[in-house]
C-alpha cells in the first residue's frame, strides 16, 4: 500500500500552510458563484440573464482594481523603482489619469462582450424591449447580490487586512482586470458557443452548472496566482540587502505568508 514520504508530507504541508491566508477570499469567490448559480435556479434566469451576470462582474472587477491602485498610489509606492520614487501625490494624480484613460477601454470590451450576448439572445428569442430590460435589470441586481460581494471579500481581506496595498505594482495592477476579464470573455464565449448550438440545453440546470463551474476554475486559477505574485515579491522585499530595517519592516508587516 502506497505511503507519502517524509519530504513529500512536508511539501504538503508547506504548500498548505502557503495558501492558507487566502483560504477566505478563495472561498468567497467561489461562494459568490454558487450564489449566482442560487439566484439562476430560484428565479428561473434565462441563459442570457446568467451571462449578463458575467459580464457585470467585469465592472465590479474593475471597481475594486481601480480602488486597489488608489490604496496603493496613497499608501504604497506602486510607480516607485530602485532609481526613481515618486511621491503620493503624484502617484494619485498618475492613477486617477491610467484609471480614466485604461477604463474607457476597459469598459469597451465590457460593451462588445453585452453586445455579443445581446445579439445572440435576440436570433434565438423573440423578446420585446421591455421583457428585455426587466430580464437585464434582474440580472445586475443578482450579480450585485452576489459576484460583487465576492470582490468585495477578496478585498477587504487581501488588501485592508493582509496590505497587498504596501507591495502592489501598477504593472500589476493594470494587467490583472485586463486578464480577469478576458477569462471570463472566455466563459461567456464557451457559454454563447453551448447556447447557439444546442437552445434546448441552453435552457437546463446542467448548462448554468457547466457555465459557473468553468468560471470558478478560471477565477481560483486567476486568483492565486495574482496571491502568488505578492508572496514572491514580499519574500523579494524582505531578502533584499539594499533595503534598509524600515523597508523590510513595512514589507513585513504585509502578512502575506512567506513559504
Amino acid at each position: 500500500m502506497g505511503h507519502v514520504s517524509g519530504s513529500g508530507k512536508s511539501r504538503l504541508k508547506g504548500t498548505a500552510s502557503r495558501w492558507r491566508p487566502f483560504a477566505g477570499a478563495a472561498a468567497g469567490l467561489v461562494l459568490a458563484n454558487l450564489a449566482a448559480l442560487s439566484f439562476y435556479v430560484a428565479r428561473d434566469f434565462t441563459p442570457f440573464q446568467l451571462l449578463v451576470m458575467f459580464v457585470m462582474e467585469c465592472l465590479w472587477i474593475g471597481v475594486f482594481n481601480a480602488l486597489r491602485l488608489m490604496a496603493a498610489s496613497l499608501h504604497g509606492t506602486p510607480y516607485d523603482s530602485r532609481n526613481v520614487d515618486v511621491s503620493p501625490g503624484l502617484s494619485v494624480v498618475l492613477s486617477i489619469l491610467m484609471i480614466g484613460t485604461l477604463g474607457a477601454r476597459y469598459l469597451g470590451l465590457v460593451a462588445l462582450t453585452f453586445a455579443g450576448i445581446v445579439f445572440v439572445q435576440m436570433n434565438l428569442a423573440d423578446m420585446d424591449v421591455h421583457d428585455f430590460i426587466e430580464q437585464t435589470l434582474d440580472a445586475v441586481v443578482a450579480s450585485g447580490s452576489s459576484l460583487f460581494l465576492g470582490h468585495a471579500v477578496s478585498f477587504v481581506l487581501d488588501d485592508l487586512v493582509r496590505g497587498e496595498y504596501r507591495t502592489a505594482r501598477v504593472g500589476d495592477l493594470v494587467k490583472w482586470p485586463f486578464r480577469r476579464c478576458f477569462g471570463l470573455m472566455l466563459a461567456v464565449a464557451l457559454a454563447l458557443g453551448a447556447a447557439s448550438a444546442w437552445p434546448s440545453f441552453a435552457d437546463t440546470t446542467t448548462f448554468a452548472l457547466l457555465a459557473i463551474g468553468c468560471k470558478i476554475v478560471i477565477d481560483l486559477r486567476l486568483y492565486l496566482h495574482e496571491r502568488a505574485r505578492f508572496s514572491v515579491r514580499v519574500i523579494v522585499s524582505v531578502g533584499d540587502s539594499s533595503n534598509g530595517p524600515a523597508d523590510r519592516d513595512a514589507a513585513s508587516r504585509s502578512n502575506v505568508l512567506m513559504p
